[in-house]
């Protein structure tokens, strides 16, 4: 019954985005719910427009469609969503979950308890292992900001997976790094830890690799929407939820 009322508002919204009609549109005129979310610590008018970007391209990928569903006010983003979308606040709250992943060549790899990061460097947990941890460099080779493209698959093993493409300056930085550090391991990175750390075999050129973890499909999935929409910070929250009666809800782009 969810996917079906995904289904419709898909569609709904599609059709809307195609007349030219935006979200906060929709709901001023055909009624609906408003979320306002708002920064936690201070950040300026840059950071507020990258945080809408990836938040509105979340929506998008959830519910598989064209429309932009936010937009700023006040130094707040405004999330505006119509009656059938089964969204609640906990659900949009779930999409600010703060998601940064880079890519970092490997200085050392031993027991957490003794290593430790001179300057440049940075210390970072395993993912598989909490008693081992990684010294790497501190700039990172990559970042999520050059991958254009993400899905859920599964790998060799039949086991789920991410497979994700870079973008032109991402892939030719991929290709030159592997072809520099054949035999010593690169680390993936996700939210401060290390998620694995795979030995570079050979030269990767093409701009594609593989995630693979102990993942769920569903994590996959999550993890791959993550990838395609693009870093957020931490420290965005919900501050409000607020039912709009429309002004005109026979509109003929209304429901």
């Amino acid at each position: 019954m969810i996917r079906g009322a995904l289904i419709a508002f898909s569609l709904l919204a599609n059709t809307a985005a195609a007349q030219g009609v935006s979200a906060a549109r929709l709901v001023e005129t055909c009624g609906g719910t408003r979320f306002l979310i708002e920064p936690q610590d201070d950040m300026d008018d840059v950071a507020i427009e990258a945080a809408q970007r990836v938040i509105g391209a979340r929506l998008q990928n959830r519910f598989a469609g064209l429309l932009d569903y936010t937009h700023i006010e006040d130094e707040q983003i405004v999330v505006s969503l119509l009656p059938e979308s089964p969204v609640t606040a906990a659900d949009v709250a779930v999409q600010l979950a703060p998601f940064d992943l880079s890519f970092h060549d490997v200085v050392s790899r031993g027991d957490t308890a003794t290593l430790t990061a001179q300057s440049n460097q940075i210390k970072a947990a395993s993912v598989e292992d909490p008693n081992v941890a990684y010294i790497l460099d501190a700039a990172p080779v990559l970042d999520v900001s050059m991958i254009v493209d993400a899905n859920a698959d599964v790998d060799s093993r039949g086991m789920p997976a991410v497979n994700f493409r870079f973008d032109r300056d991402g892939a030719r930085l991929f290709s030159s790094d592997t072809a520099d550090n054949i035999g010593k391991p690169f680390a993936i990175v996700l939210n401060g830890d290390v998620m694995s750390a795979p030995t570079v075999r050979d030269q990767i050129s093409g701009g594609t690799g593989v995630l693979t973890g102990t993942f769920t499909v569903d994590q996959a999935e999550n993890l791959a929407l993550m990838m395609r929409s693009g870093a957020l910070p931490s420290g965005l929250v919900v501050v409000s939820q607020a039912s709009v009666d429309g002004s005109d809800p026979s509109a003929d782009f209304c429901p």
